[in-house]
């Protein structure tokens, strides 16, 4: 029981010297994670990242000459 406590919040039990390592670590950690998360190409990489959408989206649905089935014998076979 106390381990379950002691992994959900290990302030209180941690003495002067390991709390302030503890602190330096939750503050360099704070920082970085604010460096890369607003940083200047942040936006960039989050419009990179982003799935682009598909080019047909106002055309319609398909026609018989967008299927082109002269082309390709149909065997009823969907693959």
């Amino acid at each position: 029981m106390m381990l379950r406590e002691f992994a959900q919040d290990p302030f209180p039990y941690l003495d002067e010297v390991e709390k302030k390592k503890m602190m330096a670590a939750h503050s360099a950690l704070l920082r970085k994670f604010t460096e890369l998360a607003f940083d200047e190409a942040a936006e960039a990489r989050w419009q990179e990242s982003r799935p682009a959408e598909a080019d047909n989206i106002d055309v319609g649905p398909a026609t018989e000459t967008d299927l082109q089935s002269d082309l390709i014998a149909a065997s009823g076979n969907p693959f």
